[in-house]
């Protein structure tokens, strides 16, 4: 930053005493230069001017270069307003959230215009939610514990960090010197943004969240908006667009992708974000969405796992970019990797969530609930009720943690106290209204109750997924299809939902399904094939030795894997997993119940492909994907 700001003052210097400096050259050592650069309004304004005409092209450098000019503007006058709306419409197509972290200090120390409060708690929240990290000024926080509109008491910071991030001066005595210096801030900050205590809301107003405030910032609407520069750009309504009418194009249709407007692009943003998939559905359908599609089954599915990188995409479409580091980024990599079979991939994400300076948020404890499964799954117990322990309790995680629990006690052997489980959690989770999910978690807990032979318990849970809505609900059907083909063992209909499993994409529920419908189909030989084929791709012990319990009930030949090369792949990557979790060869050895010579010969042999020299090496190789995957 040093360098860069030494140039820029040398070229600026230059430039007024003789021109002929490359105007490219001097805004991007000016953007990299920090806010050490003296820069007077004729720069201030060329930067925008390039900024605006950059925006198509290259994104990134207007992303920088709009940054470096909303430094040298006002705070509380238009041009500021303007720069920020344009400059959240880049990060969100750059994934440059890091760019937002000074306009939210600056606003901390020197408040803003009132047009401006909704794209300041946007940037805020876009920042906290992709990073992680709450935000240190008590002014910020405020902005984020402001109610989402419509959805009761819910701020975005009880949701995403399970808890309140601004002390409330009604309980916190104004002798407290951290009280009275945030107090302090706060007020400056809201007289300046004409909102209080509570900047996030206008006075006589209701608190206005991610819904409206992303429309406003022009990042998911399909209109018109003036850029700073003067010029115009295909953003929706701007700052001043209070009405959203952005959401609705000259000819009266529906803007956007999909048929879906601004306004409907947000709405569906903020219930995503409150985990409230069945208003994702109501407003997908009244903005002209298809139901059902494959992208609303998306929706549903990633809203459910609160997957927020894969929920930003569907919604706002190719403008949305998922950073590769952060939050949000290794978090879809656990989703993904599970569910593709990958668990070498979806753990490494774990632990990444897990060293990454990022608070407890939403998302490290559902990957934490998936962790529980993956362990499980690979018969390391032990890990998994740690990972239980470790997940919090939250209200919006209650269908994914008691899945992950009934998932454990079965792999553990207690079929009975999955489905125990199961029929108790359900129908309170039903009265609660979290209903998301809830048939996945209980066809799961049928397939368990049907490789126990508890038919009594199968025929509950049957019940119990006949209550469920049904329409619209491809998981739902799915889980319906299931239940009726294995409790009245009909194989076609058993067929026809694994096929609907398998179009799904979710590999696990594939493998538990083919292996609970292979204890009665004719010929079981095709469904033990492909649970056990799945099973050694994801290294999961626990349901292997399922497979071999039905082959030797059902008095058939035992699945070959397709070579051993491929069991060979799937130990490897199990002991580069366990190294990176810094376990010594005799733990790795106890843990796939190997010699400790075996994994030393694994290890040579590893070494010598690889090229890696050491352990550590190793692991961080597999981490970075410099490793080649081994096809399984």
């Amino acid at each position: 930053t040093a360098l860069h700001a030494a140039l820029a003052e040398r070229l600026l210097a230059g430039h007024r005493r003789s021109g002929g400096v490359d105007p490219v050259v001097l805004a991007d050592h000016v953007a990299r230069g920090g806010a050490t650069v003296t820069l007077d309004d004729d720069t201030v304004r060329q930067l925008l001017t390039m900024g605006a005409a950059a925006e198509q092209e290259e994104p990134e450098r207007a992303t920088l270069w709009y940054a470096a000019a909303l430094r040298r503007l006002p705070p509380t006058g238009p041009e500021h307003a303007r720069t920020l709306c344009r400059l959240l419409l880049l990060v969100v197509r750059t994934g440059r959230y890091e760019l937002l972290r000074e306009p939210l200090t600056r606003y901390a120390e020197h408040g803003c215009a009132e047009e401006s409060v909704d794209e300041i708690r946007l940037a805020a929240i876009l920042l906290a939610l992709h990073s992680g990290v709450p935000p240190a000024e008590r002014a910020v926080r405020e902005l984020l514990d402001a109610p989402f509109p419509g959805r009761g008491p819910t701020a975005f910071s009880e949701w995403w960090f399970d808890r309140r991030l601004a002390p409330d001066p009604r309980r916190h005595p104004a002798t407290d010197g951290d009280t009275v210096a945030g107090a302090g801030a706060g007020a400056g900050a809201g007289a300046g943004a004409g909102a209080g205590a509570g900047a996030g809301t206008r006075a006589g107003a209701e608190p206005r969240g991610w819904a409206e405030v992303t429309a406003e910032a022009g990042a998911l609407t399909g209109g018109e908006a003036e850029t700073p520069a003067g010029g115009k750009a295909s953003v929706g309504g701007g700052a001043g667009d209070r009405s959203g009418a952005g959401a609705v194009a000259r000819d009266g249709t529906a803007a956007g992708d999909g048929a879906r407007g601004g306004a409907g692009r947000s709405d569906l943003l903020s219930a995503a974000l409150c985990g409230d998939v069945a208003a994702c559905e109501r407003v997908w359908r009244s903005s002209g969405g298809a139901a059902p599609s494959p992208e609303l089954d998306r929706l549903r599915q990633a809203a459910l796992v609160a997957d927020m990188a894969d929920v930003a995409r569907l919604v706002i479409g190719a403008d949305y970019r998922v950073p590769e580091t952060g939050v949000l980024g290794a978090y879809h990599r656990v989703v993904r990797g599970y569910a593709d079979a990958d668990w070498t991939r979806a753990m490494s994400a774990v632990r990444e969530l897990e060293l990454s300076p990022a608070e407890d948020t939403l998302a490290r404890h559902a990957a934490r609930l998936l962790a529980v499964d993956m362990c499980a799954a690979r018969g390391e117990f032990g890990q998994a009720s740690r990972w239980l322990t470790a997940a919090t309790r939250a209200p919006r995680l209650a269908v994914l943690r008691t899945w992950a629990r009934v998932g454990l006690a079965a792999r553990k052997g207690d079929d009975g106290q999955a489905v125990r489980v199961a029929l108790l959690a359900g129908p309170r989770l039903r009265r609660a209204g979290l209903r998301t999910g809830l048939s996945i978690l209980l066809s799961r807990a049928l397939r368990i109750a049907v490789l126990g032979d508890d038919h009594e318990g199968a025929a509950e849970l049957l019940a119990e997924i006949e209550l469920l809505p049904h329409e619209h609900h491809v998981d739902a059907q799915e889980s319906l299809l299931l239940a009726r083909g294995l409790v009245h063992r009909d194989p076609e209909c058993a067929r026809e939902a694994t096929d609907l499993i398998r179009e799904r994409g979710d590999l696990p529920a594939l493998m538990e399904s083919c292996l609970a419908v292979a204890r009665f189909a004719p010929d079981p030989r095709p469904w033990l094939r492909e649970a056990h084929a799945l099973a050694t791709r994801c290294g999961a012990a626990a349901l292997l030795e399922r497979v071999r319990e039905v082959t030797r009930e059902r008095g058939v030949p035992a699945p070959r894997a397709r070579g051993r090369r491929d069991a060979l792949a799937v130990t490897e990557q199990r002991i580069i997993e366990l190294i990176g979790e810094g376990l010594t060869n005799r733990q790795i050895a106890l843990r796939l119940r190997l010699s400790e010579k075996t994994v030393e010969n694994y290890l040579t042999r590893l070494f010598a492909r690889t090229g890696c020299r050491s352990r550590v090496e190793l692991a961080a190789a597999s981490l970075t994907g410099r490793l080649a995957r081994t096809p399984t």
